[in-house]
C-alpha cells in the first residue's frame, strides 16, 4: 500500500490516501496484534468518516481528514477517550484539501 499511497500523492491524488491507510491496518492487524487501545484510535477515526493506521510507535496513529469540521468533530471523540490530537502544518499545504492528523495517548498514562 505505501506504493500506492506514494502513487496517488505525487499525482495529486490525495483521496486515495485514506482508503489506503485503512487497507494497510487492517492487513497490519491481520497479521500482528494490535492492543485494543491502539486499535480504538482507528476505531474513532472510522467512526468518523475517516481513515487511520496505526503507526507502530507505540501509542500513536496518522490519519487524513477532510477540513476543520470534521477535525473538530474528531478532536472532541478523541478527547473524550483521553486521547490527544493534533493537525501538522504540512509544507506546502496537502493538494486536494485533505490534512494529516496524528492522535496518540496522552502522557497520564
Amino acid at each position: 500500500y505505501a506504493r500506492q499511497a506514494r502513487d496517488a500523492l505525487l499525482a495529486g491524488r490525495p483521496g486515495e490516501l485514506g482508503p489506503l491507510m485503512g487497507c494497510n491496518f487492517d492487513q497490519r492487524a491481520a497479521i500482528y496484534p494490535i492492543s485494543p487501545r491502539n486499535r480504538r484510535m482507528v476505531e474513532i477515526a472510522r467512526e468518523h468518516g475517516t481513515q487511520a493506521k496505526y503507526t507502530g510507535s507505540g501509542g500513536a496513529v496518522i490519519g487524513v481528514i477532510e477540513g476543520d469540521e470534521q477535525y473538530e468533530q474528531l478532536a472532541k471523540a478523541y478527547r473524550a477517550e483521553n486521547y490527544e490530537i493534533c493537525k501538522p502544518i504540512t509544507q506546502p499545504p496537502a493538494a486536494g484539501g485533505a490534512d494529516v492528523i496524528s492522535a496518540g495517548r496522552t502522557q497520564q498514562e
